[in-house]
């Protein structure tokens, strides 16, 4: 009888066990797809804000080269 106990607790035990395994990796592949989403969206933003900068500068050149001032 003892032996039948011993081995339905080691069985919850084990079952608990790879549980918490499935939930440790579910959480970590979370936390990675967030954190790749967040790189992809700063390094977007990086590029909008080149573009934006270099297009800036161009409208600023054209402007003083129109009012004769270079």
């Amino acid at each position: 009888m003892a032996a039948a106990v011993t081995a339905t607790a080691a069985s919850g035990i084990t079952a608990s066990v790879a549980l918490v395994w499935v939930v440790v990796a579910v959480l970590t592949t979370t936390k990675a797809i967030t954190l790749t989403r967040a790189v992809m969206a700063y390094r977007r933003a990086y590029r909008a804000g080149q573009e934006h900068t270099l297009w800036a500068a161009t409208v600023m050149e054209e402007a003083l080269h129109t009012a004769g001032i270079e």
